[in-house]
């Protein structure tokens, strides 16, 4: 009897920890979900402020520019 009692209240035991285990983990993936969010709209803020047509010109005066090395030393070796 004595035993029976004892292992019902160690299981008991075990089942309260797991519940407060698990309990912190949701704690823990809410925040982690809200940290998510939050990185997220500011990543959104950032992208929102490049001009892709910028980049577009940018990008093809730099490779005119190596294009223009790239033939200059030729013509010198």
């Amino acid at each position: 009897m004595y035993e029976e009692q004892l292992a019902q209240l160690t299981q008991q035991v075990f089942n309260m920890e797991s519940a407060a285990l698990v309990t912190d983990n949701l704690r823990n993936t809410m925040a982690t979900v809200d940290a998510m969010k939050s990185a997220n709209k500011e990543i959104r803020k950032q992208y929102g402020k490049i001009d892709i047509n910028k980049i577009e010109v940018l990008s093809f005066s730099s490779l005119s520019k190596w294009e223009g090395i790239t033939h200059a030393s030729v013509l010198i070796c």
